[in-house]
Protein backbone atom coordinates (compact mmCIF):
# COMPACT_ATOMS: atom_id res chain seq x y z
CA UNK A 1 0.00 0.00 0.00
CA UNK A 2 1.09 3.60 -0.10
CA UNK A 3 2.94 5.38 2.47
CA UNK A 4 3.91 8.63 2.84
CA UNK A 5 3.09 12.45 2.70
CA UNK A 6 1.54 11.94 -0.79
CA UNK A 7 -0.47 8.75 0.38
CA UNK A 8 -1.95 10.97 3.05
CA UNK A 9 -2.68 13.64 0.97
CA UNK A 10 -5.07 11.00 -1.17
CA UNK A 11 -6.73 9.04 2.21
CA UNK A 12 -8.34 12.46 3.00
CA UNK A 13 -11.30 12.03 0.76
CA UNK A 14 -12.77 11.06 -2.34
CA UNK A 15 -15.80 11.36 -4.88
CA UNK A 16 -19.97 11.39 -3.85
CA UNK A 17 -20.94 10.03 -6.88
CA UNK A 18 -24.34 10.55 -7.23
CA UNK A 19 -24.22 12.53 -10.12
CA UNK A 20 -22.29 9.45 -12.21
CA UNK A 21 -25.56 6.94 -11.81
CA UNK A 22 -26.00 7.71 -16.05
CA UNK A 23 -22.96 6.99 -17.22
CA UNK A 24 -22.20 3.22 -18.78
CA UNK A 25 -20.50 0.52 -15.96
CA UNK A 26 -17.39 -1.41 -17.49
CA UNK A 27 -17.89 -4.90 -17.75
CA UNK A 28 -15.70 -7.59 -15.96
CA UNK A 29 -13.52 -8.58 -19.38
CA UNK A 30 -10.09 -9.48 -20.57
CA UNK A 31 -9.65 -6.83 -22.77
CA UNK A 32 -11.89 -3.82 -22.03
CA UNK A 33 -10.07 -0.62 -19.97
CA UNK A 34 -11.63 1.71 -17.49
CA UNK A 35 -13.20 5.02 -19.16
CA UNK A 36 -11.16 8.11 -18.87
CA UNK A 37 -13.59 10.68 -17.17
CA UNK A 38 -12.68 14.27 -18.96
CA UNK A 39 -13.40 17.17 -17.45
CA UNK A 40 -16.66 17.58 -18.80
CA UNK A 41 -18.22 14.26 -17.84
CA UNK A 42 -18.03 15.23 -13.93
CA UNK A 43 -17.10 19.21 -14.51
CA UNK A 44 -14.11 18.46 -13.11
CA UNK A 45 -12.02 21.68 -14.01
CA UNK A 46 -14.71 23.92 -12.28
CA UNK A 47 -14.44 21.68 -9.33
CA UNK A 48 -10.62 21.97 -8.89
CA UNK A 49 -10.73 25.37 -10.00
CA UNK A 50 -12.75 26.53 -6.69
CA UNK A 51 -10.58 24.22 -4.84
CA UNK A 52 -7.46 25.28 -5.63
CA UNK A 53 -8.09 28.52 -5.38
CA UNK A 54 -10.04 28.41 -2.24
CA UNK A 55 -13.47 29.11 -3.25
CA UNK A 56 -16.64 27.10 -2.46
CA UNK A 57 -16.67 23.57 -4.39
CA UNK A 58 -19.14 23.28 -6.64
CA UNK A 59 -22.31 21.02 -5.20
CA UNK A 60 -21.14 17.96 -7.57
CA UNK A 61 -17.81 18.37 -6.30
CA UNK A 62 -18.01 17.57 -2.23
CA UNK A 63 -16.78 14.84 -1.22
CA UNK A 64 -14.59 14.14 -4.10
CA UNK A 65 -11.75 16.40 -4.43
CA UNK A 66 -11.96 18.90 -1.13
CA UNK A 67 -9.51 17.66 1.26
CA UNK A 68 -6.99 16.16 -0.78
CA UNK A 69 -6.55 18.80 -3.33
CA UNK A 70 -6.52 21.52 0.20
CA UNK A 71 -4.27 19.54 1.36
CA UNK A 72 -2.35 19.83 -2.15
CA UNK A 73 -2.89 23.49 -2.12
CA UNK A 74 -0.97 23.94 1.33
CA UNK A 75 1.71 21.45 0.04
CA UNK A 76 2.43 23.59 -2.79
CA UNK A 77 2.09 26.49 -0.79
CA UNK A 78 4.27 25.62 1.52
CA UNK A 79 7.30 24.80 -1.44
CA UNK A 80 6.89 27.84 -3.07
CA UNK A 81 4.32 27.10 -5.74
CA UNK A 82 0.58 27.74 -6.48
CA UNK A 83 -1.95 24.65 -7.33
CA UNK A 84 -4.02 24.92 -10.56
CA UNK A 85 -5.79 23.14 -11.99
CA UNK A 86 -5.04 20.97 -14.85
CA UNK A 87 -5.90 21.64 -18.46
CA UNK A 88 -8.02 18.80 -18.78
CA UNK A 89 -8.22 16.93 -15.75
CA UNK A 90 -9.36 13.28 -15.63
CA UNK A 91 -10.23 10.86 -13.09
CA UNK A 92 -10.95 6.67 -14.29
CA UNK A 93 -13.84 4.77 -13.53
CA UNK A 94 -13.31 0.91 -13.44
CA UNK A 95 -15.13 -1.92 -11.78
CA UNK A 96 -12.89 -3.91 -10.27
CA UNK A 97 -15.30 -6.29 -8.41
CA UNK A 98 -18.28 -7.05 -10.95
CA UNK A 99 -20.34 -5.36 -8.38
CA UNK A 100 -21.82 -3.08 -11.03
CA UNK A 101 -20.57 0.03 -9.45
CA UNK A 102 -17.37 1.49 -10.08
CA UNK A 103 -14.08 2.33 -8.09
CA UNK A 104 -12.27 5.62 -9.10
CA UNK A 105 -8.68 6.00 -9.55
CA UNK A 106 -6.52 9.66 -10.16
CA UNK A 107 -3.28 11.15 -9.70
CA UNK A 108 -2.14 14.56 -9.03
CA UNK A 109 -0.17 15.38 -11.83
CA UNK A 110 -3.39 14.30 -13.88
CA UNK A 111 -5.92 16.63 -11.48
CA UNK A 112 -3.68 19.73 -11.18
CA UNK A 113 0.13 21.51 -11.32
CA UNK A 114 1.94 23.14 -8.55
CA UNK A 115 3.48 26.21 -10.75
CA UNK A 116 6.78 27.35 -9.30
CA UNK A 117 7.82 24.51 -7.45
CA UNK A 118 6.52 21.44 -9.79
CA UNK A 119 8.33 18.96 -8.18
CA UNK A 120 6.26 19.11 -4.66
CA UNK A 121 3.44 16.75 -5.86
CA UNK A 122 5.80 14.81 -9.21
CA UNK A 123 6.91 11.30 -8.55
CA UNK A 124 9.89 11.88 -10.65
CA UNK A 125 10.18 10.67 -14.68
CA UNK A 126 8.33 7.27 -14.36
CA UNK A 127 4.98 9.64 -13.01
CA UNK A 128 2.88 8.65 -10.54
CA UNK A 129 1.06 5.55 -9.48
CA UNK A 130 -3.22 5.92 -9.58
CA UNK A 131 -4.61 5.62 -6.24
CA UNK A 132 -7.15 3.41 -6.39
CA UNK A 133 -10.66 3.63 -4.49
CA UNK A 134 -13.75 2.10 -3.28
CA UNK A 135 -16.60 3.40 -1.74
CA UNK A 136 -17.29 1.27 0.93
CA UNK A 137 -20.71 2.75 3.79
CA UNK A 138 -20.44 5.95 2.76
CA UNK A 139 -16.82 6.23 3.07
CA UNK A 140 -13.81 5.99 0.06
CA UNK A 141 -10.96 2.89 0.63
CA UNK A 142 -7.97 3.15 -1.00
CA UNK A 143 -7.41 -0.28 -2.81
CA UNK A 144 -3.67 0.20 -3.76
CA UNK A 145 -1.56 2.02 -6.55
CA UNK A 146 -1.71 1.09 -9.91
CA UNK A 147 0.93 2.25 -12.32
CA UNK A 148 -0.50 2.21 -15.10
CA UNK A 149 -0.06 5.13 -18.24
CA UNK A 150 -3.35 5.11 -20.10
CA UNK A 151 -6.88 3.74 -19.42
CA UNK A 152 -6.36 1.58 -22.57
CA UNK A 153 -3.48 -0.34 -20.69
CA UNK A 154 -5.18 -1.37 -17.78
CA UNK A 155 -7.40 -4.97 -18.23
CA UNK A 156 -9.73 -6.18 -15.73
CA UNK A 157 -9.42 -9.86 -15.96
CA UNK A 158 -11.55 -12.96 -15.00
CA UNK A 159 -10.09 -14.13 -12.18
CA UNK A 160 -10.60 -12.69 -9.05
CA UNK A 161 -10.00 -13.23 -5.39
CA UNK A 162 -12.54 -12.73 -2.79
CA UNK A 163 -14.27 -11.25 -5.23
CA UNK A 164 -11.71 -8.51 -6.39
CA UNK A 165 -10.67 -9.63 -10.37
CA UNK A 166 -6.85 -9.78 -11.07
CA UNK A 167 -5.62 -6.75 -13.03
CA UNK A 168 -2.91 -6.43 -15.94
CA UNK A 169 -0.99 -3.36 -16.68
CA UNK A 170 0.55 -3.55 -20.12
CA UNK A 171 1.07 -0.74 -23.22
CA UNK A 172 -2.36 0.30 -24.31
CA UNK A 173 -2.24 0.73 -28.30
CA UNK A 174 1.72 0.88 -27.59
CA UNK A 175 3.39 -2.16 -29.63
CA UNK A 176 5.56 -4.20 -29.01
CA UNK A 177 4.98 -4.41 -25.50
CA UNK A 178 7.72 -5.74 -23.53
CA UNK A 179 5.99 -5.64 -19.91
CA UNK A 180 2.79 -6.36 -18.63
CA UNK A 181 2.04 -6.16 -14.87
CA UNK A 182 -0.15 -8.75 -13.01
CA UNK A 183 -1.75 -7.58 -9.77
CA UNK A 184 -3.42 -9.69 -7.55
CA UNK A 185 -5.90 -8.99 -4.44
CA UNK A 186 -4.29 -9.44 -1.49
CA UNK A 187 -6.01 -9.24 1.86
CA UNK A 188 -7.53 -6.30 1.91
CA UNK A 189 -5.19 -4.21 -1.71
CA UNK A 190 -4.09 -4.73 -4.82
CA UNK A 191 0.12 -5.86 -4.93
CA UNK A 192 2.00 -6.06 -7.67
CA UNK A 193 2.55 -10.04 -8.04
CA UNK A 194 4.62 -10.51 -11.44
CA UNK A 195 5.14 -9.47 -14.78
CA UNK A 196 5.73 -11.12 -18.72
CA UNK A 197 8.70 -9.36 -19.58
CA UNK A 198 9.83 -10.08 -23.25
CA UNK A 199 7.72 -13.15 -23.12
CA UNK A 200 8.85 -14.57 -19.73
CA UNK A 201 7.32 -14.62 -16.19
CA UNK A 202 9.59 -12.81 -13.71
CA UNK A 203 8.11 -12.66 -10.05
CA UNK A 204 8.30 -9.34 -8.23
CA UNK A 205 6.09 -9.86 -5.30
CA UNK A 206 8.93 -11.79 -2.78
CA UNK A 207 11.81 -10.86 -5.23
CA UNK A 208 14.96 -9.32 -4.14
CA UNK A 209 14.99 -5.27 -4.97
CA UNK A 210 17.40 -2.62 -4.87
CA UNK A 211 20.73 -1.61 -6.51
CA UNK A 212 23.34 -3.80 -7.23
CA UNK A 213 26.52 -2.99 -9.23
CA UNK A 214 28.75 -5.67 -11.56
CA UNK A 215 32.84 -5.70 -11.27
CA UNK A 216 33.18 -5.78 -15.03
CA UNK A 217 31.37 -4.67 -18.42
CA UNK A 218 27.95 -6.07 -17.80
CA UNK A 219 25.31 -7.39 -21.27
CA UNK A 220 21.85 -6.93 -20.33
CA UNK A 221 20.09 -9.64 -22.21
CA UNK A 222 16.54 -9.94 -23.70
CA UNK A 223 15.70 -13.09 -22.42
CA UNK A 224 17.15 -15.08 -19.12
CA UNK A 225 19.59 -17.49 -21.39
CA UNK A 226 23.39 -17.25 -21.98
CA UNK A 227 22.82 -16.75 -25.91
CA UNK A 228 20.23 -14.25 -26.12
CA UNK A 229 20.59 -11.03 -27.98
CA UNK A 230 22.00 -8.43 -26.37
CA UNK A 231 19.93 -5.51 -25.57
CA UNK A 232 22.94 -3.27 -24.11
CA UNK A 233 26.38 -3.22 -22.53
CA UNK A 234 27.35 -1.37 -19.19
CA UNK A 235 30.85 -0.49 -17.87
CA UNK A 236 31.51 -2.09 -14.82
CA UNK A 237 29.70 -0.70 -11.39
CA UNK A 238 26.80 0.55 -13.12
CA UNK A 239 24.10 0.38 -10.84
CA UNK A 240 21.27 -1.69 -12.14
CA UNK A 241 17.98 -1.45 -10.82
CA UNK A 242 16.52 -5.14 -9.87
CA UNK A 243 13.04 -4.83 -10.86
CA UNK A 244 12.33 -9.09 -10.31
CA UNK A 245 13.65 -12.04 -10.67
CA UNK A 246 13.22 -14.74 -14.00
CA UNK A 247 11.08 -18.12 -12.94
CA UNK A 248 12.53 -21.53 -13.27
CA UNK A 249 16.08 -19.72 -13.69
CA UNK A 250 19.17 -17.74 -12.31
CA UNK A 251 18.66 -14.49 -13.58
CA UNK A 252 17.46 -11.33 -12.23
CA UNK A 253 15.37 -8.77 -14.97
CA UNK A 254 16.85 -5.24 -14.16
CA UNK A 255 16.76 -1.66 -15.48
CA UNK A 256 19.76 -0.36 -16.10
CA UNK A 257 17.80 3.67 -16.51
CA UNK A 258 14.76 5.32 -17.01
CA UNK A 259 15.47 5.50 -20.95
CA UNK A 260 17.28 2.22 -20.60
CA UNK A 261 16.10 -1.02 -22.42
CA UNK A 262 15.04 -3.46 -19.09
CA UNK A 263 16.29 -6.94 -19.71
CA UNK A 264 18.00 -10.11 -18.01
CA UNK A 265 21.22 -10.87 -16.26
CA UNK A 266 22.76 -13.55 -14.40
CA UNK A 267 22.24 -13.57 -10.88
CA UNK A 268 26.11 -14.29 -10.71
CA UNK A 269 26.69 -10.83 -12.17
CA UNK A 270 24.93 -8.78 -9.61
CA UNK A 271 26.53 -10.51 -6.14
CA UNK A 272 24.95 -9.17 -2.91
CA UNK A 273 26.27 -6.26 -1.16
Amino acid sequence: MASGPRSSLFALGWLAVSGLAALQLVRVSRAEPPRLFAAADLGLRPCVAAIVDGRPAPLPCRGFLIAPLTAARETCRSAGGRLVAAETPSVWAVDVNGDGHDEYAFDYEGIAVCTGAASALSCGSLGCPKELYQERGGEWIQLGEIYADSPEALEVLVDARDGYHDLRVGCGAVEPCHERWHYGWRADHYERIDLEARGYRVAFAGSEHGLRAADGDLGVLAAPKRDAAVLGVYPARTELAIVGTAVGADYYYVSPCNACESGFVPKSALPGR
